[in-house]
């Protein structure tokens, strides 16, 4: 039997890091009722759908993750149709009501805990908001266009099986 050479340390800490965090955020999801609060912006058919379109991508992130660390092909091809399917929806993935609800609950908190008597403008939100929301789209793009350079080159295209 022909032992296969060490992985390289990009596909295991790509591998752990698919594990970690499709399984965190499937716990994030285990409420739908969490799920609809964040989303309320949409009508209640769409929140179903893209509740069960969260989950099922998860699940694949998870299983991806997985298979990368066993070195198995399919899960190369995976992790990259998730990293595309991602970029491309990026809007999606974080879109601008949740991300701005958020920064207006991180203000409320803030205002009733400093004492302040003057709470904070809406102008400044919305630019909070933008600045997340760039944050939120660079990190996403950056981390899976490296996914798939990464996985789509020779050397380590030819560790999988």
């Amino acid at each position: 039997m022909v032992k296969k050479p060490k992985p390289a340390i990009g596909i295991i800490i790509f591998g752990i890091f698919l594990v970690i965090t499709s399984f965190l955020q499937i716990q994030k999801f285990s409420s739908f009722n969490n799920y609809r609060i964040i989303f309320q912006h949409l009508p209640d058919n769409l929140i179903i759908v893209r509740y069960f379109i969260s989950i099922g991508l998860r699940i694949l992130g998870f299983i991806a993750g997985c298979g990368l660390l066993f070195r198995k092909e399919f899960a190369r091809k995976l992790s990259i149709y998730l990293a595309i399917f991602t970029i491309c929806t990026i809007y999606w993935k974080h879109p601008y009501p949740v991300v701005a609800n958020s920064c207006r609950i991180v203000y409320y908190t803030m205002y009733n805990s400093s004492g302040a008597t003057q709470f904070v403008l809406p102008a400044e939100v919305k630019t909070v908001t933008l600045l997340a929301l760039i944050v939120f789209y660079l990190i996403d793009i950056i981390f899976f266009s490296v996914l798939i350079y990464y996985f789509t080159r020779p050397r380590v295209r030819e560790q999988f099986n």
